[in-house]
């Protein structure tokens, strides 16, 4: 069943018992047949309604069901009885769906989660012969790359969100590995159409891929088709879309980035940024072999004509291609904004809370480290979640260890005791503003900071969820207090005015320059004088250098 309540009922076997001396049973077997095909299901559909949500997507499964019913034959064509009829295979399908899944009855959250699980099973050789997978019995004469190609593409608007499901189900890699280049490249051309308008948002995706591609495995070169649906997937993951429109320059944003890494990839260690710088300057008249105009353009485009866009690009897209003799290390990020928090951080003694509440943990002063990122992760929000776990510029600001696993994150969280932390904050909020750190608002919020909804392993109970959640709300409201007139706005306002947008950090020894990225309300952080140098406790000796953005 679909979200519209629709029932699809593949076979209807029925045994009718009739009287040994009945005048013509052929006869009678005729009319309840055609009684079936027509007024019973449609009795079935209408009472199905009264306990189906029409909202809810979820798609059931029921291999089979069984009924007995008696009916007055002589009245058999009557409403009545097509009625009574219709509701009991109602009520057997709406007490399966009660019962809930189990071997004969499944349940899939919706239409994607479904093509996703059989394309999963379609990759592992194991979705042939069961019986849940009878709907795509048209693709069994294709071979294994082509059926699954073809179930996605026919999909049509839902293959996006199918790609997206066996990304979060991490089947995509799996699913991509049996699929041949050219049935990649028919995926990609049907999900990932060409854009209407040719630059027409490129230079916004080509920003937040550039977030993606210095973790990006670095064989994504060898098919390429391949490999722009692993961008692609990888980016529409971490900026959710409301509609296939929103994609439009993805295409276009994807293939540019990857042509121009392998491009990249392919020159002297020492040329990569002259061949940006020429691409961008258009003052490549004898001709460069590596780049034609289609790919000058788009690096124009994408740099917005500013020169000084292949100083900091080169180090993503080809980090061997730096510059020699250079002992620091530039990083791009789309949450570099995550240093305007540091007096927040630092005032509200988050160093010390963290510290406390991983007394419990085999390693505390790691473990504080792993909490206060976490916490960091937070306030950037839950959507953001996926890319700041693992971003840069995160990781430079929170000071944890380059190695720390997802399991040594979840452990830490796990064994932390939130409530020492919110005593230290507690007191520190007191100080600072005479108030206690408030209860209410961690409420309005909850699903704004609940990363463990992204990442199941960092999944909390309630009460420690929302604990956690207090703190980000406590850092972010301190946050907004510096700002005048904004003391009161929501987290996801702050984020899109203030701490969004791709951030160039560069990191030595004991100084990191931060030269934050163009924002709608720049002019109130620079009234709030928030571009300035300061050191967080938790990295010593080293200047935190808070740069505007270039005017």
């Amino acid at each position: 069943m679909t979200h519209e309540s629709a029932i699809t009922i593949e076979r209807l076997r029925n045994v009718y018992c009739v009287a040994r001396d009945h005048p013509a049973p052929e006869d009678l077997r005729s009319r309840l047949d055609c009684l079936a095909e027509s007024e019973v299901m449609d009795s079935c559909r209408r009472a199905l309604a009264a306990f189906v949500d029409n909202r809810d997507p979820s798609i059931w499964l029921i291999s089979s069901i069984e009924i007995d019913l008696a009916i007055d034959a002589g009245t058999a064509t009557a409403s009545r009885g097509a009625a009574a009829w219709g509701e009991q295979i109602a009520l057997e399908i709406g007490r399966a769906i009660e019962r809930g899944p189990g071997v004969s009855v499944l349940r899939f959250a919706d239409r994607p989660a479904y093509i996703a699980q059989w394309a999963r099973d379609m990759a592992a050789g194991q979705a042939w012969g069961k019986w849940y997978y009878r709907e795509f019995d048209s693709l069994r004469s294709l071979a294994q790359s082509t059926a699954i190609a073809e179930g996605i593409i026919r999909e049509g608007e839902e293959a996006v969100p199918v790609l997206l499901r066996l990304h979060s189900m991490q089947a995509l890699e799996p699913v991509l590995d049996v699929v041949s280049n050219t049935d990649a490249q028919r995926v990609w051309a049907a999900v990932f159409p060409t854009s209407r308008g040719r630059w027409k948002n490129v230079a916004r995706w080509a920003s937040r891929l550039l977030a993606l591609l210095r973790g990006f495995p670095s064989n994504v070169q060898a098919s390429p088709p391949r490999a722009a649906l692993r961008f692609a997937v990888a980016a529409l993951a971490e900026w959710p879309i409301q509609d296939t429109q929103e994609t439009e320059g993805l295409r276009e944003a994807v293939e540019g980035l990857l042509e121009l890494r392998r491009v990249l990839g392919a020159a002297a260690p020492d040329m990569a940024q002259q061949i940006l710088e020429a691409a961008i300057t258009q003052s490549h008249e004898e001709g460069n072999p590596l780049v034609d105009a289609t790919l000058s353009e788009f690096i124009r485009q994408v740099s917005g004509g500013d020169p000084k866009w292949a100083a900091f690009a080169v180090e993503v897209i080809a980090p061997h291609g730096a510059a020699p003799g250079v002992a620091d290390e530039t990083i791009l990020s789309e949450l570099g904004g995550i240093f305007l928090l540091i007096s927040a951080f630092r005032d509200l003694e988050i160093d010390l809370a963290t510290l406390a509440a991983a007394q419990r943990c085999d390693e505390p002063t790691k473990a504080a480290a792993v909490l206060r990122h976490l916490l960091a992760v937070r306030c950037l929000g839950q959507s953001r979640t996926a890319l700041a776990i693992h971003d840069r510029a995160v990781a430079e600001f929170s000071g944890i260890p380059s190695a720390v696993t997802l399991a040594e994150m979840a452990e830490a969280l796990a064994a932390a005791d939130v409530d020492a932390a919110l005593r230290i904050v507690s007191d520190a909020l007191m100080d600072r503003t005479g108030e206690r750190l408030r209860d209410d608002l961690a409420d309005q919020h909850l699903d704004y900071f609940a990363i463990g909804e992204i990442i199941p392993e960092l999944k909390l109970d309630a009460e420690c969820e929302r604990s956690w959640s207090r703190l980000a709300t406590s850092l972010l409201r301190d946050f907004c207090r510096r700002l005048p007139g904004f003391a009161r706005s929501s987290p996801e306002y702050i984020f899109q005015n203030f701490l969004a947008g791709t951030s160039q950090l560069r990191v030595s020894e004991d100084r990191i320059e931060v030269r934050l990225a163009p924002c709608p309300l720049s002019i109130v952080l620079r009234i709030a004088g928030m571009y300035q140098s300061l050191e967080m406790p938790w990295r010593k000796g080293v200047e935190i250098c808070l740069q505007a953005p270039p005017t």
